[in-house]
């Protein structure tokens, strides 16, 4: 039986921008994507459902970069007449019939702040060889005006006329993911709704496998489906 299940995707979001792996797609099969049962296994009407789910998903193209880590944005909607409990751990995921990893808030800021560390390190390092060239150009630059000042000051001026095509502009600051929206524990009171972000291991997630989102909320089993290609 249909759900009531909804189900959205954001196109091309979270593509690496460093282009240096080619992401994976993640899509909706052309069939009912959704299902949900009880605790015995059994359908649910949606007449007697409890909670409504809704899922994004936010990542059609993934990758193991950060910036295009495998992520569902939840919504979850209680329409019982008493509190529901819900946590990241009552989500978990399937490629094919292995287990897919889930980021945790604090190994993802750890994730985060080791790249930055070692972009940090990285730009240092540049910044110190531009500036030992730069030296050793003005010692140089000190010596031909000595030994020949005329021809120097012609080059010179020739330099400086070409400055302007020559010149790097600083890339801009990219902004780590947002970990205040990664989902929470909470209790979701009667026709309250939670809300958040959940983030995958790619390196899970097997290519050309069916990968099941299953969200287990009030008693009840909200299962989706995915397809993941090349």
């Amino acid at each position: 039986m249909k759900s009531n299940l909804t189900l959205f995707i954001v196109l091309g979001a979270g593509v690496a921008l460093g282009g240096c792996v080619s992401p994976r797609t993640i899509s909706v099969p052309a069939a009912d994507a959704s299902r949900v049962v009880d605790g015995r296994g059994n359908p649910v009407p949606p007449s007697r459902q409890q909670v409504d789910v809704k899922v994004i998903l936010v990542t059609s193209k993934f990758s193991n970069d950060t910036d295009a880590l495998p992520t569902f944005y939840l919504e979850v909607r209680n329409r019982g007449a008493s509190g529901v409990d819900f946590s990241p751990e009552n989500v978990v995921a399937f490629s094919g019939g292995s287990r897919v990893r889930v980021y945790t808030s604090s190994e993802l800021a750890d994730r985060i702040k080791r790249e930055a560390e070692a972009e940090a390190a990285a730009a240092a390092a540049n910044e110190a060889s531009q500036l030992k060239g730069a030296s050793m150009s003005r010692q140089t630059t000190s010596r031909n005006m000595m030994e020949n000042p005329v021809p120097w000051a012609v080059t010179k001026a020739q330099n400086d006329a070409r400055s302007g095509m020559n010149q790097v502009e600083p890339a801009g600051e990219q902004q780590p993911a947002d970990l205040g929206q990664l989902l929470q524990t909470s209790s979701i009171p009667p026709h309250g709704t939670v809300g958040g972000a959940v983030v995958f291991h790619a390196e899970d997630i097997r290519s050309g496998q069916p990968l099941r989102l299953l969200v287990t909320v009030g008693g009840e089993a909200h299962e989706f489906r995915f397809e993941v290609g090349d």
